[in-house]
């Protein structure tokens, strides 16, 4: 998309002719990295790469919610109680967040499946898992910067540099496709 991306109106505009519907989209405030995880939708029509990103967030959100179940197993050391699971998941389906994501089609579930895995990486000292989460949330999308902190209190310095190196990583080799002046 390049640099013009960032007006709103050229992209209202394109937004528009390419889904052939009264849609009126910006870009901002997510960063040019954000547009790197609908590059395998891109093989797709608009409406099926909808459809199939809709999927992906059934998937994601299926996936950070046994996530955090089996966190929770982990920090308890116990059997995890299923009626207690379930009604948290029925409360979280309830979020307008969480209609708006497969509303419009919203990333909103995914990085709740990143923080739910970054969760899962602090309860099971796995520094690669919290930086590598903790690091592609903020080169796409800037979120998560206050759980940067836990990591951060706790001493846990790898996970620290495994998160720097993950966004520096992401913006380096996005590069190609986005380039310097976005």
């Amino acid at each position: 998309l390049g640099p013009q991306a960032y007006d709103n109106e050229w992209f209202g505009q394109q937004v528009q002719i390419i889904t052939g519907q009264p849609i009126t989209e910006i870009l901002t405030p997510s960063l040019p990295t954000m547009s790197l995880i609908t590059i395998p939708l891109t093989i797709f029509s608009p409406q099926t790469a909808r459809d199939t990103w809709i999927w992906l967030s059934l998937l994601f959100l299926l996936l950070a919610l046994t996530i955090l179940g089996v966190a929770h197993y982990k920090l308890n050391h116990d059997h995890i109680n299923v009626s207690v699971w379930l009604v948290l998941a029925a409360f979280a389906l309830m979020f307008p967040a969480v209609a708006s994501n497969f509303y419009i089609g919203q990333s909103i579930i995914l990085f709740f499946c990143l923080f739910a895995l970054t969760l899962y990486g602090l309860v099971t000292d796995r520094d690669w898992l919290v930086g590598l989460t903790l690091g592609l949330a903020l080169i796409l999308k800037t979120t998560g910067l206050a759980l940067w902190f836990l990591p951060l209190i706790h001493g846990r310095w790898r996970a620290l540099a495994w998160g720097a190196g993950t966004a520096a990583g992401v913006a380096f080799l996005s590069l190609p496709w986005i380039g310097i002046d976005t």
